[in-house]
């Protein structure tokens, strides 16, 4: 099928392209291991480039009045990951029916990304959640 052809991380004819795919559900699944994220298909990911990713994590913290400056946080993730030699996913959480995080408790939102360095052999997973101060 062509849906096969092409996913985020490649075609999935390649065993490289089906590892990736599934470190990140085996790293969804060590997060939250009282859920089973194998359901999730290769286009519940986006691909996207390290200025996505980092505009917006940085703008959705500044938008909720963080208004330090977030080079620490690249220089250490960098120092871990060199960022230079990563390949970067976002987790489309925005199908409410297959993600259980709509039903925690006072959420409002989530994002998820995934850093992935092949060379290294490591994936950083970074998200932000939303949550009601008060679930009343």
């Amino acid at each position: 099928p062509k849906s096969l052809d092409t996913t985020p991380f490649g075609p999935l004819s390649e065993s490289t392209s089906r590892k990736v795919f599934a470190y990140l559900i085996g790293i969804l699944n060590a997060q939250y291991p009282d859920n089973d994220f194998t359901s999730l298909e290769p286009m519940d990911f986006i691909k996207i480039s390290f200025s996505s990713l980092r505009s917006k994590f940085d703008n959705t913290l500044i938008s909720l009045g963080k208004s330090e400056d977030m080079e620490f946080l690249w220089d250490i993730v960098n120092s871990q990951m060199d960022l230079q030699d990563c390949v970067y996913f976002e987790l489309n959480t925005e199908d409410d029916e297959k993600f259980f995080l709509s039903e925690e408790p006072g959420q409002l939102w989530t994002m998820k990304w995934f850093i992935f360095n092949k060379k290294k052999k490591r994936v950083a997973s970074l998200y932000l959640d939303g949550f009601r101060l008060n679930n009343s």
